[in-house]
């Protein structure tokens, strides 16, 4: 059979002639259009504690050269809701449920998190761009204030700057669209509590931030859902 498949392949091959040039109606791609999100349990991991993760770095580097500039990095995903920052920890320190072998490397339960957790930003390569997202979650004004001020912090620092790494923005909230389903709200929640809860926080950060317009550096990242059960014309259109 598998000669049979084979010999027909062959017999079918055809010649496909490619241009030179991209035809005129044809649109260039962005240089950023292959980038990557990075659960927050496992950051230090791939960014590097005491020195860069050399594979992490080689990586990003190879499709830079590739494209011209490095991929933008997010960090936060489904635990970006289960961080927490605290004033005694000095990088994180990670609750893990027990690995099984369906889920080698579960995601964590809870992660707190300190200054030093977010200038490890300084070991991905010069010229990326980074979104840092806050816990809305945990419906923690304080908590989410004290995130957005340590992630701001840490690109203030000597060492964050001189190594050409850019914020770009705050994310609050991840894929909020699922806390009815995860049990980080009740099983009723709606968008319409969805954007009250938003504001609510988003307010804080951005004062925490210095964000007060449009034009600055760093912006508000918000509408970060996974399905189509609440969409941006919704939020948009209740206030936000």
């Amino acid at each position: 059979f598998a000669a049979v498949v084979l010999h027909c392949a062959a017999s079918s091959a055809v010649n496909v002639s490619l241009p030179i040039g991209p035809p005129s109606n044809s649109q260039p791609l962005s240089r950023t259009l292959l980038s990557f999100s990075i659960e927050q349990d496992r950051w230090p991991d791939w960014s590097g504690v005491d020195a860069r993760n050399e594979f992490t770095h080689d990586a990003l580097l190879a499709l830079a050269k590739l494209t011209g500039q490095p991929p933008k990095i997010r960090v936060g995903a489904d635990s970006e809701d289960h961080t927490v920052w605290s004033p005694t920890v000095t990088i994180n320190e990670d609750e893990f449920p027990p690995p099984s072998t369906l889920t080698p490397y579960p995601e964590a339960t809870r992660i707190t998190v300190g200054d030093e957790y977010y200038k490890l930003s300084r070991w991905l390569p010069r010229g990326t761009h980074m979104t840092w997202g806050v816990n809305l979650g945990a419906d923690n004004i304080t908590n989410a204030v004290n995130m957005a001020k340590a992630i701001v912090g840490a690109f203030k620092t000597f060492a964050v700057k001189a190594s050409g790494v850019v914020l770009d923005l705050i994310e609050i909230g991840n894929e909020a669209d699922l806390y009815k389903n995860n049990g980080l709200r009740p099983s009723n929640w709606t968008v319409q509590e969805y954007v009250a809860d938003w504001i609510s926080v988003a307010g804080p950060v951005a004062e925490a931030a210095g964000i007060y317009g449009n034009d600055g550096p760093i912006s508000l990242q918000g509408a970060a859902f996974a399905g189509q059960g609440f969409t941006p014309r919704q939020i948009i259109s209740l206030g936000i």
